[in-house]
């Protein structure tokens, strides 16, 4: 098994306990723990994982590696436009499946959300079946996304 800490130097990290071939999802999370989890988790389920600290290079990094799912948290609502501006807007990348991790569930922000591209929103704190169960499903359904190109202005608070 590779595993390389992005963290601290800001690569990816790659995990991959086998050499079959299985599908590949980028995780962009800020927090250390809880990547390591998610890591731990879609490894375990059988998927091979890459792993970034900055949600901010998410695109750059899909667009590196081609993942099959991206997963990030957001912050806000409003943290996400740029980056779903960038991977809805390029052809390589329009397509793949982008799993939102939300710490609220406010009906307003998850409808940006989805206008802005996700293909699917979790709401924290979420469960490993939860969560396992939600990238089954996206990756079997070859998930497409929902309204793209509605880009919606970020909301002004």
């Amino acid at each position: 098994m590779l595993h390389h800490d992005a963290e601290h130097d800001g690569s990816i990290a790659l995990v991959d306990a086998s050499a079959k071939p299985r599908s590949l999802v980028l995780v962009a999370e800020p927090d250390s723990d809880r990547r390591a989890t998610f890591v731990e988790a879609l490894q375990a389920a059988g998927y091979a994982v890459a792993s970034i600290a900055d949600p901010s290079r998410a695109a750059a990094e899909t667009a590196r590696v081609m993942p099959a799912l991206i997963i990030v948290r957001l912050g806000d609502a409003a943290d996400g436009f740029g980056l779903f501006r960038e991977l809805r807007g390029a052809p390589d990348t329009r397509d793949i499946p982008l799993l939102v991790l939300m710490r609220f569930d406010d009906q307003f922000a998850r409808e940006q959300v989805v206008r802005a591209g996700a293909t699917a929103i979790l709401i924290e704190p979420l469960r490993r079946t939860l969560l396992l169960r939600q990238v089954r499903r996206l990756l079997a359904r070859g998930a497409r996304t929902i309204n793209r190109g509605a880009w919606p202005a970020a909301p002004s608070h």
